[in-house]
């Protein structure tokens, strides 16, 4: 689909195509955010462990989505000058997508939400690393009765951050230039 034909499609739905620009299965993430949280209750090392990891799995889809409007937004803010985003991959790595957002446009709290998701990360690793120790179980017991937490944290501030990027691609869309576009098509 040619860059204009894609930039109206998604001007006459942004919301849907936002979301089915997502590759990945939504319905799959839900059980994975249901699995962790199940999880982080339990007191058992493996089952605090694959919280951490389920957890860390949907932050990274979490990344996407809001790299995906970040993208739209930037698409929008330059027109009808053209950008082409290079499309994530399913089994992009976590380094890639964090640094794809922490180095993409700005919006509401994005310096708190690149933290918390790099305490999450951090957190995964030292897991990953300590392992093997004699005192891994001290060192879970000590960092993962947050665990919900966290991720709550992380939750809320994805929500407002796509609230905010929402409330600016709506302001872009009334741009002159765009609004012509989509009259153009009537």
């Amino acid at each position: 689909m040619e860059y204009i034909e894609k930039l109206k499609k998604y001007l006459t739905n942004i919301e849907g195509h936002l979301i089915h620009e997502h590759s990945e299965d939504n319905n799959s993430e839900s059980v994975l955010f249901a699995t962790a949280m199940q999880l982080s209750y339990s007191n058992e090392i493996g089952n605090k462990i694959a919280s951490v990891i389920l957890f860390h799995q949907t932050t990274i889809a979490l990344m996407k989505k809001l790299i995906i409007r970040c993208n739209f937004l930037t698409q929008l803010l330059i027109f009808p000058n053209q950008l082409n985003f290079k499309k994530m991959k399913d089994d992009e790595s976590y380094s890639a997508v964090f640094r794809t957002l922490e180095n993409h446009i700005s919006f509401l709290n994005k310096g708190k939400l690149i933290n918390k998701i790099r305490d999450l990360n951090s957190l995964r690793t030292e897991i990953a690393h300590k392992m093997h120790n004699t005192d891994v179980d001290v060192y879970l017991n000590e960092n993962t009765n947050n665990l919900q937490k966290r991720f709550d944290e992380i939750w809320s501030i994805y929500i407002e951050s796509t609230r905010d990027l929402n409330k600016k691609i709506n302001e872009a869309a009334k741009r002159d230039e765009v609004l012509k576009l989509i009259k153009n098509d009537e």
